[in-house]
């Protein structure tokens, strides 16, 4: 009977551990399910933008030339008798005003030299004329219809008139040159740099002064692909001149800003071939007056001016910071479900602060201009509680 407990032991010891195991296994609660916690959306700043109508405006620059610009130059040799007060680097000169003269003696004997030989062969002419007319009376009182004309002395008479025309070519060469002897120049304008001087000899054709005209002042301004469709500017020989572009130049002088009015007049007739460029021609007159404010400086030849041309009227376009514009032109706008809406649109024009777009739907947008790490279309988004008035480009017509 001992041996069978013995035998029996175990068993039960086996049973009583696996009903210890089930009763853990039933009478443990189930584990609590748990919510994924919610994403925290990404915080933008935003600014509101509305499409609306904009004068565009190109901006360049260029250095400011004379419409006229020349070399003086000698056409008489001889020494320089006498220079005017004007006839120096800076200095004002009126149209048609004698700079510098020289000596005239040698061209007043030619003229009247010349004088002798216009006489004498006003002379030598009459008398063939009634050598002529005597020959062909005679000739007459012959009885002769006709005669040969060396009797008649027609050779003699055209070489008579042929001298005589020679001798008034002659004195009016001479009178040209001592005109010659006194250098002038056919427009009101300023004297650049000079390169003779009182008792100096000069030669024909020899250089005297650098002289430009100061009633027109013009500014070449490079014009790229992009702002040639900016503007209202025809290309075209028949519609030059038909419309005048405003333009505005800026410049420095005397440690200030200042301000002059000028139009766009014609574009050159090439391209650049190593710029790739259009120059537009900007027009301005009387560059030397005052104007309405007597304390603005003269445009002075070869001064740097910036430029800002008046350009084409466009409709629903934004003008927005040149950082929120994107990559592959695109733009970041908060969606009203607070999400982000990548949207591409149409470059109109770059400066270096802003850019001005077009393509966005009308109405107000809310344009994101902070960064985002890893944008993905229909993130979520937060933006900060808009400050009152903070509107970027409301839209009105901006005038240059």
């Amino acid at each position: 009977m001992s041996s069978k407990r013995v035998y029996m032991l175990p068993i039960i010891v086996l049973l009583i551990g696996a009903a210890v195991v089930l009763f853990l296994a039933n009478g443990k609660p189930p584990p609590k399910t748990q919510e994924p916690a919610a994403r925290s959306a990404l915080p933008v700043d935003t600014l509101l933008v509305s499409p609306g109508p904009r004068t565009i405006t190109v901006f360049t620059q260029g250095t400011v030339q004379a419409r006229q610009a020349i070399d003086l130059v000698a056409e008489v040799a001889g020494k320089v008798v006498s220079v005017e007060p004007q006839f120096v680097a800076g200095g004002f000169f009126a149209k048609d005003q004698t700079l510098l003269r020289i000596e005239p003696g040698d061209y007043e004997f030619a003229v009247a030299q010349a004088k002798a030989r216009v006489a004498e062969a006003e002379e030598q002419l009459a008398t063939t004329r009634g050598q002529a007319l005597q020959a062909k009376r005679e000739w007459r009182e012959l009885g002769n219809q006709t005669a040969n004309d060396l009797f008649l002395r027609k050779p003699q008479l055209a070489r008579a008139e042929a001298q005589l025309a020679a001798a008034r070519s002659q004195l009016r060469k001479a009178r040209m040159d001592v005109k010659r002897t006194k250098l002038s120049v056919p427009f009101t304008g300023r004297v650049k740099e000079t390169y003779v001087n009182l008792g100096q000899y000069v030669a024909p054709a020899q250089r005297v002064a650098n002289v430009y005209s100061i009633d027109t002042a013009e500014v070449r301004l490079p014009l790229s692909d992009r702002q040639l469709g900016l503007l209202d500017l025809s290309l075209r020989d028949t519609e030059l001149g038909s419309k005048e572009i405003p333009v505005v130049l800026k410049g420095r002088s005397g440690g200030k800003d200042w301000q002059w009015t000028a139009r766009l007049i014609r574009t050159e007739a090439a391209v650049d071939e190593q710029t790739r460029v259009v120059y537009a021609v900007a027009e301005v007159r009387k560059p030397y007056q005052y104007g309405s404010d007597e304390t603005r400086p003269p445009l002075t030849v070869g001064q740097f001016v910036q430029a800002e041309i008046r350009g084409r009227a466009l409709q629903s376009v934004v003008q927005i910071p040149r950082d929120a514009l994107r990559a592959n032109d695109t733009v970041w706008l908060l969606t009203p479900d607070s999400t982000l809406d990548i949207r591409h649109v149409n470059v109109e024009q770059y400066t270096s602060e802003h850019a001005v777009i077009s393509g966005l739907p009308d109405g107000s947008h809310e344009l994101i201009v902070s960064g985002i790490p890893l944008p993905v279309k229909d993130m979520r988004l937060q933006a900060p509680e808009r400050q009152p008035g903070l509107v970027l480009d409301a839209p009105t017509t901006k005038e240059s």
